[in-house]
């Protein structure tokens, strides 16, 4: 992660974008997003175009985070993702993604 704030990955054929932002902590710690921190410990994987970090929480854009449902209750109430929504209740993981990241 060089850069402090920037494109991850632009798709202009598919529509997608994905931004992310970086700060440091007061222990020199990386934060992604202002949330969630790249694990130091963890050894980070090269790949021919990139890093893959390990990561102490799943990153969610500004809109999710600030949204009135959590991603339970979206899964549950849209018809896209009703199989999803009911295995996660099955295996009472419903309450894990009603909480925060």
């Amino acid at each position: 992660l060089d850069d402090d704030e920037g494109a991850f990955a632009d798709d202009e054929e598919d529509g997608i974008e994905c931004f992310w932002k970086k700060s440091s902590g007061s222990d020199g710690d990386v934060i992604l997003n202002d949330d969630a921190m790249i694990i130091s410990d963890m050894a980070d994987i090269e790949g021919s175009n990139g890093f893959v970090h390990a990561i102490d929480k799943v990153l969610l854009p500004p809109s999710v985070v600030n949204a009135d449902k959590n991603l339970y209750q979206i899964a549950s109430s849209d018809s896209d993702f009703s199989t999803a929504a009911e295995i996660l209740a099955q295996f009472d993981l419903d309450e894990f993604f009603e909480g925060r990241g």
